[in-house]
């Protein structure tokens, strides 16, 4: 099954609540770590390159525990710490420690971990990789953009940009870089931040404590969360936007037990 967003995508995206750009994106990303944890804990390749990045990113890393999986916790991050472990056993400040220094040269198999593991030559404890979450999530984003712009001046597009959600402002950018000739993206955008900014300042006007009798509509309370997003984009998938699951916490094997 393809990861790519397609046109049909796009214009559902459109027509939900928050940032299409934003939620096709984390859409992407939250498949990557579903997909990571059910089929690929075990892929060589991608392990290495998880190894290379130290891991997720703390967004990702958070994600990725929200998952409740924790035998691919543990096998995911027993392969990281432990190249950690070799790199230090391989490296200048580990030689400074005569102690040290005495087991790794009595251990020849520590000798060929380090070397297998790469650490000469280069800093230690480097992170070499960018995390493989981000990537995917962002070549998520990037595609959805380019669709958007090829396809801009179909009628469909048209329609649904004709009302709903802005996009957030790294997406807007992002959107524009691709093509200036975007009038009905430009004409949602002006309309959802001119409404945003005037629900934004009925909070402020409502606060006051000479209007403290007028009630804050939905919209006016949700804009404080939205204006924030709608500035930064958001890296968490939306609530309505998560296929229905149920999550079950897995103890690592039958034989696992939590601890009290």
């Amino acid at each position: 099954m393809s990861t790519e967003a397609t046109y049909e995508d796009l214009l559902d995206a459109f027509g939900r609540s928050g940032c299409a750009i934003c939620r096709l994106a984390t859409r992407r990303a939250d498949r990557f770590l579903a997909s990571y944890i059910y089929e690929h804990v075990n892929d060589v390749d991608l392990r290495s390159q998880i190894r290379s990045s130290r891991g997720f990113c703390e967004p990702h890393g958070e994600q990725f525990l929200e998952k409740l999986d924790a035998l691919a916790v543990a096998i995911t991050y027993r392969d990281i710490i432990n190249s950690l472990v070799v790199e230090l056993d391989a490296s200048p400040h580990e030689r400074g420690s005569s102690g040290a220094f005495s087991r790794l040269i009595a251990n020849p198999w520590r000798r060929l971990r380090a070397r297998l593991a790469g650490v000469r030559g280069r800093e230690v404890l480097a992170v070499s990789a960018r995390c493989p979450v981000c990537v995917a999530e962002s070549a998520a984003g990037e595609r959805a953009m380019d669709v958007l712009a090829q396809q801009i001046k179909d009628e469909r597009l048209s329609r649904t940009l004709a009302e709903g959600d802005p996009l957030c402002l790294t997406h807007t950018q992002g959107a524009l870089r691709r093509s200036g000739r975007m009038p009905a993206l430009i004409s949602r955008q002006h309309q959802g931040w001119s409404e945003l900014r005037d629900r934004l300042l009925e909070f402020i006007r409502k606060s006051d404590h000479n209007h403290r009798w007028e009630d804050l509509t939905d919209a006016e309370r949700a804009a404080i969360v939205t204006s924030v997003r709608t500035v930064t984009g958001t890296r968490v998938r939306p609530a309505d936007d998560a296929s229905a699951e149920t999550r079950k916490l897995r103890r690592g094997g039958t034989n696992a037990r939590r601890a009290p």
